[in-house]
C-alpha cells in the first residue's frame, strides 16, 4: 500500500500512534510515539476506545485488532498486544494508525493496513525514551497510494 513500487501518487498520510504500559510509577498508560502531538481530545478518544485491556482473563491473549470511526470522516485501527514483563495485570501495548478523510477514502478498506500494525516492530527504546524524557519518540507516518485504475 506504499506506492513505492508501482509509483502512484500518495493521497493521504496514515498517522501512527504508540501507547503502552509505563510502570505505576509514571500512570499507568501513556503515548510513548507517535507521528504527531494528538490535541487532547483525540489523544483521550484514541486511548480510550484503542486500548480494550482490562484485568488478566487467566490465560495468554493473543494481539486483537479494533477500529472506529473518528470525527470529520477519519478512522483509526489499532493493534493491542499483552506485555508480559509488565508489573501488572493487563498491561499492554497498543499501536494505533490515524487515518484522515483522504486517507481513510483512498484505504478503500481500513482493515486493509492490519499487516502493516503486524510488522510494525517496537522500538527498542521507546519505553526508556519516554521514561526520560515525557516526550513521544518520532515515527514516520504511512503513505497511501491511489488505487489502480
Amino acid at each position: 500500500m506504499s506506492g513505492h513500487a508501482d509509483h502512484r501518487p500518495d493521497v493521504g498520510l496514515v498517522h501512527r500512534l504508540v501507547h503502552r504500559y509505563v510502570g505505576r510509577e509514571h500512570g499507568g498508560h501513556r503515548a510513548v510515539a507517535g507521528t504527531f502531538e494528538p490535541d487532547p481530545a483525540l489523544e483521550r478518544l484514541v486511548q480510550r476506545r484503542s486500548d480494550l485491556a482490562g484485568e488478566d482473563l487467566g490465560r495468554a491473549v493473543p494481539p486483537y485488532l479494533c477500529g472506529y470511526p473518528l470525527g470529520g470522516g477519519g478512522y483509526a485501527l489499532a493493534r493491542t498486544r499483552y506485555l508480559t514483563d509488565a508489573d501488572c495485570l493487563g498491561a499492554v501495548r497498543t499501536e494505533t494508525l490515524v487515518l484522515d478523510a483522504r486517507a481513510r477514502a483512498a484505504a478503500e478498506d481500513p482493515l486493509a493496513l492490519a499487516a502493516t500494525l503486524a510488522a510494525a516492530p517496537e522500538a527498542p527504546d521507546e519505553l526508556a525514551r519516554w521514561q526520560q524524557g515525557r516526550a513521544l519518540a518520532p515515527l514516520a507516518p504511512l503513505a497511501l497510494a491511489a488505487a489502480p485504475a
